[in-house]
This record gives structure tokens, C-alpha cells and sequence, in this order.
């Protein structure tokens, strides 16, 4: 430090730069030559980065530090750290723009830091504003991002900026008061430690993204007045949440099509009273796998914890999940454990349901029939106390012996076959001038189909029109009191059902 003037750091703009080159040795000989305040800010920015307070950051919560903070960041440039002071709260009209692999950080008192007083980021916003507009590896630490209300424009706390599709990163942060928390679009390697979501209209948008991972998250999406928000809208390939708690919430996770949703240990509660409340939403797309793993759901007012509707190609697995009600709590009327469609590849077993003191209505609900589809094993959980199977029952459609769906044509017109149940027997009473297939079948399956004649036979029939035979031609019989069976094999890449095998004519004596 020798030769170095107290004159040279007098200026706050000076700090930040010194700090990148000097070291604790010259700083604390600075410190004792003249203990000025300029020197102590100086030794705070050692090792840590450049603090905001050094480029004129007031943080008393009624000063407008937009243009303050934003030159620090921008005087701190791509890879640098930039500080906030404990116990501040900056108040900002307008968005912050981050620098690639920047990083920010603050004190939090959040998950029981001690008593660090936190850093706020205030921001007085309206309109479709976002808070902090994150390049490529932003690393947030430590901070509390307020917003100006969940119902106030659409308003985002946290956004990527560049669109590159690179990382992002929340550590200790917590994002309040916003419409939209935080809005993840082409993220590749999403980290969150420990983030907390509150108050917002949705906690998450993600879309377009890979390999998110949430670690201990406290989301409670309950908003203004009691009304719950979304936790998690869309997902990622994959979108993995590890413990932590969704709460208060209307949707605590919808999850779209091509996504992968893994569950590990998280805790799902609302009280709030709502229609058609769901842990887990999966609306009717396609290619959408859920797994979900020692979960604990807290049940009233869920109308469904997971449910996967309609669309091809969907999978849940579900194993050792608890559930319980409180005594004197009541479900809505409806409300099911899971709920799913024909089709999909389910596998649940090993739940805890004993606890479960005001039961759900049904603890698996298959949407257009009784029985388990291909594909299905629901292993009916100890202490259930419903009415659709005894407890400790194993319901599994991967046995050979598929569910057969029996249909009589009594008037002549259109017949309609589920190709889930694997098996379709029809019996003509009457001409069947065509057969439509009820839903999309799923890559590779297998469906038989059993055209019976009654005794008065000469019933004529028309196979689905995506149908295809050895040889171009339909087996086609009418003889009274036979029976004609042909095997099709789906093929989901050209949307055509093609031939196995056949048996014609084959007498029903």
C-alpha cells in the first residue's frame, strides 16, 4: 500500500475497482493508518465482491436505488459478485439486468439464519415489469425479492433474459408478492436451494427447459384474500423437487406434455376451499411420466393429489406416499388419491392410508370404467375404507387375462371400441355399419376384437377405417351361431392398427 494516498479511495467509485486487486494485508495497513469510513468500506468489499453501497445504494426503503444497484452490477461486469448490506431494503422502480455468471448476494433471515437482519430488494413495479432480469449462470444468494402483489399486472420476480438456455440459480431466496415468481423459459441446469415462493399468483412458470432441480422448497401459493394460485406451472425434462412443501395452492404442480415430474418426500397441503384442487394436474396431452416417492399429502380440500387425464403415452408411478385428514376435516365429494385415464403405464403400491381419518371418496378413480386398463397395477393400501375393493387388494391389468369389454348391437348404426381393455366382443343382433375406435391406441398395443353372430346370422360389419389386413383383405362372415377373432397390432407411428393373426368362422357351439 505503500505510496498509496487516503486521497486515491475517497471516492466510492474507486472501491469496487481496488477491491479486485488489492489484499487483506493492504487493506487492514490502510485501515490502521487512517480508520476512515472510506477504508472500511473498502475492507467490506474484500473477498466478497463489490457492494452496491459503494456506488451511491442508500437501502432505507424510500430512496430509489434502481440506477445505484444497476451500476454496480454493471461495474462488476460477467463473473463478478456484487453485495448487498444486511438489514437494507432497496427500494427499486424498475428491472434489474444481471451480467453472465454474475452473482448477488445478501443476508437472509430466512430458514433460520440467525439474527442477520436480511437484505430486501423492494420493488415498486406495475404493469408487466420484472424484478431482476437474469443472464446466463446468475447465482442469486441470500436475498428477499419483494413484489408490488400477486394481482397487480403480470409482474415476474425473477426472469432469464438472454434466452441462451443456460443456468440459473437460487440459493436461500425467497420470492414474494409477485404474479409470476419465477419464469424459467429454455433454462438448461436450473439450481434452487432452499427457495421460498410466497404470495404469489403462480410460484413457477417453467417451460421449454432441462434438468431443474428443487431442493427444500417452501411454496405456499396462497393469494391475497384467501384465493390459492398455482405452485408450479409446467415442468422440465426432467423437473425434480427433493422434500420441501407445496402449500395453499389451487394446482400445486401442473405438468404438461414430453415432461418428466419427480416427487421425492414433499409435503402437499391446502385448507383453502376451492373447486377441482389438485396436487399434481396433468392435463390431457401426451408423454408425460410422474413419479412420485414418499410423498406426504395432507388431504382436505384436494379433490385429486395426482391426476394424469386423457392423452397417450403417459406414465405414474407412485409408491409409498402417506395420506391423512384431520378428524374433523371434510373432503370434497368426488375426491380421489389418483385419478387417471385409459392407456397409461401406472404402477402404485406401498401407500399408507390408515391414517386417513375422514377417507377420500375413492382411492383410485379410472376415468370410463371399473377395472384396471393394460398397463395398471394399483395395490389398494391397508386401512382404505371406500367402496371399490377390499384393502390389500392388488389390482394388476398386466396379467394375461385383460378386462373384456362386451357390447350388443341391437339396432343397426355406429359402434364405438375402447381399445384399453384389450378385448372386444360383439355380438350382432343387428348390422354394425361401422366401428370407430374410442381413443388413440398406444405404440405396440394389442387389441382382439370378436364379431359374433347370433342365430339368426347375415349380420354385416365394417372394421375402424385405420385397420389394416394380411393381404388387403377384411375377414368378413356371417354365418349364424360362429364367431370371427382378429388380433391387431397398433402402430403409433402412422396411426394404423395392423394384422396378427385371425380365426373366421369359428362355431360358438
Amino acid at each position: 500500500m505503500t505510496g498509496m494516498s487516503k486521497q486515491r479511495f475517497s471516492r466510492p467509485e474507486l472501491i469496487g475497482a481496488a477491491a479486485a486487486t488489492l489484499g487483506d494485508a493492504e487493506v487492514a495497513a490502510y485501515i490502521a493508518d487512517r480508520d476512515s469510513d472510506t477504508a472500511r468500506a473498502l475492507a467490506s468489499t474484500v473477498g466478497r465482491g463489490i457492494s452496491v453501497a459503494s456506488y451511491g445504494a442508500v437501502g432505507d426503503g424510500t430512496t430509489d436505488d434502481t440506477a445505484a444497484i444497476q451500476s454496480a452490477l454493471d461495474a462488476g461486469g460477467d463473473a463478478s459478485t456484487i453485495t448487498l448490506v444486511p438489514g437494507a431494503s432497496y427500494r427499486l422502480t424498475g428491472s434489474l439486468v444481471t451480467h453472465i455468471w454474475q452473482r448477488i448476494e445478501g443476508a437472509s433471515a430466512q430458514y433460520g439464519t440467525g439474527s442477520t437482519a436480511p437484505a430486501e430488494l423492494i420493488f415498486d413495479v406495475s404493469g408487466s415489469t420484472v424484478g431482476i432480469r437474469a443472464r446466463s449462470y446468475t447465482y442469486l444468494k441470500d436475498l428477499l425479492i419483494r413484489g408490488p402483489g400477486d394481482a397487480v399486472g403480470t409482474c415476474v420476480g425473477v426472469q432469464m433474459y438472454d434466452g441462451t438456455s443456460n443456468a440459473l440459480s437460487l440459493d436461500n431466496v425467497s420470492v414474494n408478492d409477485w404474479a409470476t415468481g419465477a419464469d424459467l423459459n429454455g433454462v438448461y441446469y436450473g439450481l434452487f436451494i432452499r427457495p421460498e415462493f410466497r404470495r404469489n399468483a403462480t410460484g413457477m412458470r417453467i417451460t421449454s427447459s432441462l434438468n431443474i432441480s428443487i431442493y427444500n422448497p417452501q411454496i405456499n401459493s396462497s393469494r391475497a384474500g384467501g384465493t390459492p394460485g398455482v405452485g408450479i406451472d409446467g415442468a422440465a425434462r426432467p423437473l425434480s423437487i427433493f422434500g420441501g412443501s407445496i402449500e395453499q395452492f389451487q394446482s400445486g404442480i401442473k405438468v404438461f406434455h414430453s415432461e418428466t415430474l419427480n416427487l421425492f418426500g414433499v409435503y402437499f397441503e391446502t385448507t383453502l376451499a376451492a373447486a377441482n384442487v389438485r396436487g399434481v394436474d396433468s392435463p390431457s396431452l401426451i408423454n408425460t411420466t410422474i413419479n412420485a416417492y414418499g410423498c406426504y399429502v395432507y388431504t382436505p380440500n384436494v379433490t385429486t393429489w395426482i391426476e394424469q387425464r386423457g392423452g397417450t403415452g403417459r406414465v405414474l408411478n407412485a409408491h409409498g406416499n402417506s395420506f391423512i385428514a384431520g378428524a374433523s376435516s371434510a373432503n370434497v365429494t368426488g375426491s380421489a388419491a389418483y385419478r387417471f385415464s385409459a392407456g397409461h403405464g401406472v404402477d402404485i403400491s406401498g401407500d399408507n392410508w390408515v391414517r386417513v381419518e375422514t377417507a377420500l371418496t375413492s382411492y383410485t378413480g379410472f376415468d370410463g370404467g371399473a377395472l384396471p386398463y393394460p398397463g395398471v397395477r394399483v395395490e389398494i393400501p391397508i386401512g382404505y375404507a371406500g367402496a371399490f375393493t377390499a384393502p390389500g387388494t392388488v389390482l394388476d391389468g398386466k396379467l394375461p387375462l385383460r378386462p373384456v369389454e362386451s357390447k350388443t348391437v341391437t339396432v343397426a348404426g355406429v359402434v364405438i371400441i375402447n381399445p384399453a381393455f384389450g378385448n372386444t366382443e360383439l355380438t350382432l343382433k343387428a348390422n354394425a355399419t361401422s366401428m370407430n375406435l374410442e381413443s388413440v391406441g398406444i405404440h405396440r398395443q394389442e387389441l382382439s376384437l370378436t364379431v359374433i353372430q347370433d342365430a339368426t346370422g347375415g349380420r354385416t360389419y365394417a372394421y375402424p377405417s385405420n385397420f389394416r389386413f394380411a393381404g388387403g383383405a377384411a375377414p368378413s362372415n356371417t354365418t349364424a351361431n360362429t364367431r370371427t377373432t382378429v388380433s391387431m397390432r397398433y402402430d403409433g407411428v402412422v396411426n394404423r392398427w395392423f394384422e396378427v393373426s385371425r380365426a373366421v368362422a369359428v362355431p360358438t357351439g
